[in-house]
């Protein structure tokens, strides 16, 4: 969650101090001075997915967190002539990634409707067919609807502090889709979202039009950027969860302490149970798992009291979770409260999760990760 950004012949470098030590040096990224578009960025991602069957994909594998109902084929079928041309619309308008994305999609699943009554479809239609608020980029936004929906591991932080955000991204794209695309389309519209329970996000000033810089990995060649879905979601969940209780700006978002001051940085867990709640209508809670939170100024910062006698009681809470029968989300906060990650899965004495800033799934034993573990915001 709290990055810092160092100068090394003369480029950035993203040096996350919450990874583990064992990957530290291999997964650091670094920022691109050249600007690319975000159809190339997308697609460079992408590449690396379409050589990649579910047999090697952790998150296929996972028994939780399973993107929507996909199909190899690209033909669509069940559409009226009015929903055929709207998907034809988004077909034609979306870049190379987004398409590929969209020839995924089952017809079911384009047609579930959010809390509104609203299809998918339309929702993603809507983009391209109404007025977007000033530097909305339509296109670019549909495309990264569709890729998130499809692959939730391709959300990305970027060098910002909205790990709490992104593993809620996560969640809502993944198991709610319909509010997904509802949310950031009503954002892009009209600059605020109304939610499940009647309460709204609201984009922070000039987070509409901001545009990340590119990064890269230094164990690769692969350039990858903040997509428009995360950076437009991100910083309106930011706006209402950071843990200061300031108006959120993603241009003074470094990632760093002082941004984490001004309300810049950093999710308040209590606030993200909250916010997971208006988006799905599903209760979450956080419960804690580290013994140091009464000494820990952050610990005290986010409500945590430090209550819970083991991280033993905690690992096994998580672990019931996600193996239960449908799997419950979890969105864990480790590294001392400095980073939130989803978990995937916890079975065989090992725990996989999505880490948003490395934009990767990590796979460690379970001992090393009860260690991190601070606390938990899971699904009641």
């Amino acid at each position: 969650m709290v990055n810092t950004i160092v100068s090394v012949n003369n480029l950035q470098t993203l040096n996350d101090f919450t990874v583990p030590k064992k990957i530290e040096n291999q997964q650091i990224p670094q920022q691109v001075n050249q600007t690319v578009e975000s159809e190339i960025n997308i697609d460079n991602t992408l590449s690396v997915d379409k050589k990649m069957s579910s047999q090697s994909d952790p998150v296929l594998q996972s028994i939780s967190f399973k993107p929507p109902v996909l199909i190899a084929s690209s033909n669509i079928s069940g559409l009226s002539p009015a929903d055929q041309a709207k998907y034809d619309n988004i077909m034609a308008n979306s870049n190379y990634a987004g398409r590929e994305a969209l020839k995924g999609l089952e017809t079911k699943f384009l047609m579930n409707k959010d809390h509104r009554g609203v299809k998918i479809l339309d929702n993603l239609n809507n983009l391209l067919t109404k007025n977007v608020q000033s530097g909305v980029r339509p296109q670019e936004l549909v495309s990264s609807l569709l890729v998130t929906m499809k692959y939730p591991t391709k959300i990305f932080q970027g060098n910002h502090g909205t790990c709490g955000a992104a593993s809620a991204q996560f969640i809502i794209s993944s198991s709610h889709p319909a509010e997904y695309t509802s949310i950031v389309s009503q954002l892009a519209l009209y600059g605020s979202a109304k939610l499940r329970d009647g309460s709204k996000l609201t984009a922070p000033p000039r987070s509409l039009a901001y545009r990340d810089p590119q990064l890269q990995f230094n164990d690769s060649k692969r350039l990858i950027t903040r997509g428009d879905a995360d950076s437009v979601f991100q910083s309106a969940l930011m706006n209402r969860v950071n843990l200061v209780g300031k108006q959120y700006n993603v241009e003074n978002d470094t990632s760093d302490l002082m941004s984490v001051a001004k309300g810049d940085s950093a999710a308040h867990p209590f606030k993200l149970a909250d916010s997971l709640k208006s988006m799905s209508g599903n209760s979450y809670e956080v419960r804690e798992a580290s013994l140091f939170g009464t000494s820990n100024p952050i610990h005290k910062a986010m409500g945590l009291k430090g209550w819970r006698p083991s991280q033993d009681a905690a690992m096994a809470d998580l672990k019931r979770d996600v193996n239960s029968r449908p799997p419950k989300q979890v969105i864990a906060l480790i590294n001392g409260s400095q980073h939130y990650v989803t978990v995937i899965s916890a079975l065989n004495n090992r725990v996989s999760y999505y880490d948003s800033a490395k934009n990767e799934t990590v796979d460690i034993p379970e001992e090393e990760f009860r260690d991190k573990l601070t606390a938990t915001v899971s699904k009641k």
